[in-house]
This record gives structure tokens, sequence and C-alpha cells, in this order.
């Protein structure tokens, strides 16, 4: 939900109702950096979650000793490494949300 949101605002934020389709750049500097920032914002909530989820487990194998709570902190725990963004996954992911903002952009109702 976090990232349709900014993507359509960021396709909307290029647009302007005094500028020609034409002369509309289809994706520029700008998009790519709010769309990083969108990146980082996702992956750091998404770690933030898995990480409270990871200590609450924890805790609840502490107080009770229950091995499902330490299996499921070691899954909290495999998920925010399997999260961790390489080169490629970024690459990939800003490709695909470029294309999206351009799509959005090339929408009639866009202008």
């Amino acid at each position: 939900i976090l990232v349709q949101a900014a993507t359509r605002q960021i396709a909307l934020a290029g647009t302007s109702s005094n500028t020609a389709r034409d002369h509309q750049p289809a994706a520029t500097d700008d998009d790519e950096f709010r769309l990083l920032a969108v990146f980082q914002t996702r992956t750091i909530i998404a770690g933030a979650i898995l990480e409270g989820t990871a200590l609450m487990n924890l805790v609840a194998f502490l107080l009770e000793g229950q091995a499902y709570s330490f299996v499921l902190a070691l899954l909290c725990l495999a998920g925010i490494l399997a999260g961790f963004p390489t080169q490629h996954a970024v690459t990939g992911w800003l490709e695909h949300q470029l294309r999206r903002v351009r799509e959005m952009r090339d929408m009639p109702e866009m202008h």
C-alpha cells in the first residue's frame, strides 16, 4: 500500500496541466531519488515489524520456555536477512517502479 500510494504521488508530481504530453519527461533523476526513499522506508518498516516480532517471541521463549517461540524468532530473523537489500534487488525494484511511473503518466486521467 505504501509503495502504490508513493508511486502514484510521484507520477502525479511529474505531471502538469500546462505541460504538453510530448514534452513530458518519462522519468527523471528526481523520480529515482524519491523511489529510492520509498524503498528505504519500506525496507525499514518491514525490518522493524519483523524485529519487534522476533523480540516478542524471544521474550516469550525466555518466560515460557516454549520451543515454538524460539523457532518463530529465528524465522523472523531469517526474514530480516532475506529482506536485506542487494544491488541487484534494488535495481530491479527501481526499474519496475520507474516503468509504473511512466505508465501512470501516460494514462489520460493523469493529465
